[in-house]
């Protein structure tokens, strides 16, 4: 059987979504060098969290589970801009830019894409509790885990389209 390189339509990526440049002039990404070693290798790390998270799952503690479930994630997406020669910037808001972009970048994925941002939330109640807000639970993790699963498999999917696509010379 042979492998086909995807096509840019096969995820229907739109690098020049209007939110990349709108991020950019916010200052809330900046633009780097294209490092796709260093997205495979952030994605690998993903992959190993979801690993550690099934694990953990299997424990008492719901909030180790969820965070490294949530990690995963968070990696992947991370992943997607590194190959794009992008990067979050730190500060308010920095995981929040992640799935923003790459739901506009991607928008025949965004329902996996916003699992990120209730994975997010979640994730901020747990590790800054409030009486009023509840902390993850087995269930969350369960949800978070599956979550994560599909963010990384869109990841690599990703990662596969961006690194087969014939280089230009130009930037993305």
């Amino acid at each position: 059987m042979t492998e086909r390189n995807p096509r840019a339509d096969d995820l229907g990526w739109l690098p020049d979504a209007p939110a990349t440049g709108l991020l950019l002039d916010r200052g809330q990404i900046e633009r780097v060098e294209a490092n796709p070693a260093y997205a495979r290798t952030i994605l690998a790390q993903a992959r190993m969290h979801l690993s550690s998270a099934r694990i953990l799952a299997t424990t008492e503690d719901a909030a180790a589970a969820f965070f490294t479930a949530y990690d995963a994630a968070r990696k992947s997406l991370s992943a997607m801009l590194a190959v794009q020669g992008l990067r979050a910037r730190g500060g308010d808001g920095g995981h929040r830019v992640l799935s923003e972009l790459m739901q506009a970048q991607l928008p025949r994925h965004r329902r996996t894409l916003r699992e990120f941002d209730w994975m997010r939330q979640k994730r901020n109640d747990t590790q800054y509790p409030d009486p009023d807000k509840p902390t993850a639970t087995a269930n969350d993790v369960t949800d978070g885990i599956a979550a994560a699963q599909r963010i990384v498999e869109l990841g690599e999917q990703f990662l596969g389209l961006v690194t087969a696509q014939p280089k230009t010379g130009q930037e993305l």
